[in-house]
């Protein structure tokens, strides 16, 4: 892997953490407004809480910045097969 690949990865991650806290606190703040109750999330088959619904109540009111997250993490993902 070349050093622009791994500059790039690395550039992506810390984009995608950005992005993905920003969500998670939109999400919360909507879901707390709503009075929705989030203690019994699924997990994913790595044993991991899955958050993706709150990520996506925090989408609904930032759309650009969930477009970006999930681009960003295909991007990723592309540069991690290759």
């Amino acid at each position: 892997m070349s050093l622009k690949t791994i500059c790039r990865k690395v550039c992506l991650e810390h984009q995608i953490k950005k992005y993905e806290n920003y969500l998670l606190e939109e999400g919360l703040r909507v879901a707390n407004s709503r009075e929705m109750d989030f203690i019994h999330l699924p997990k994913n088959e790595a044993g991991q809480t899955d958050i993706s619904k709150i990520l996506s109540l925090g989408a609904e009111d930032n759309a650009d910045i969930g477009r970006r997250y999930l681009v960003y993490k295909r991007i990723l993902e592309r540069l991690q097969r290759h």
